[in-house]
């Protein structure tokens, strides 16, 4: 698999109906956790021998994922709105520098919580806002996370990430 394909390959890879069958995964250029890559494109920034260091994720990158998370609400119209509110945001080539006060008294639930994600001015105001997320989009989002299930996998895997990526930061080939 590829990018985020390399990901999706190694949850597959860990299904019991296939583990046994493998005889290798490729994974290039994968994600080991969903959340942690959504900080990681919100804030633009990574974690590396526990140090918080600048990363530049590619523009396109940053709309993919805000769309992605912008799916992941209940009505169109919540998304479309939210939308307005981060897209300008996420295309602009500085890193955000927090909530604005009226966009926040507009939110609720997730969306507030994917408003804060992507407002949040560092590591640490992310983090909290993907923790505030439900219960139910959280596990969609481990359903999707490699390293919960890595321990599934019984085929040798073969992880190749570039330390230059601006897609998924290399530290994601690190927790894998």
């Amino acid at each position: 698999g590829f990018s985020a394909g390399a990901s999706i390959a190694l949850v597959a890879a860990a299904d019991a109906r296939v583990a046994g069958g493998l005889r290798f995964v490729s994974s290039f250029g994968g994600y080991a956790d969903a959340e942690r890559l959504l900080v990681d494109v919100a804030t633009r920034t990574s974690t590396a021998d526990g140090q918080t260091i600048a990363w530049h994720p590619d523009a396109g990158i940053r709309r993919d994922v805000l769309e992605l998370a912008l799916a992941a609400l209940d009505t169109d119209s919540v998304g479309d709105d939210l939308r307005r509110r981060l897209a300008p945001i996420v295309s602009a080539d500085s890193p955000p520098v927090g909530p604005r006060a009226d966009d926040l008294a507009a939110l609720t639930g997730d969306a507030r919580s994917i408003y804060l994600l992507f407002t949040a001015d560092d590591r640490t105001a992310a983090e909290q806002a993907v923790e505030s997320l439900t219960p139910d989009l959280r596990a969609r989002l481990a359903g999707i996370s490699p390293v919960t299930v890595a321990d599934g996998i019984r085929a040798p895997v073969f992880l190749i990430h570039g330390l230059t990526d601006t897609a998924i930061p290399v530290a994601h080939a690190t927790l894998l």
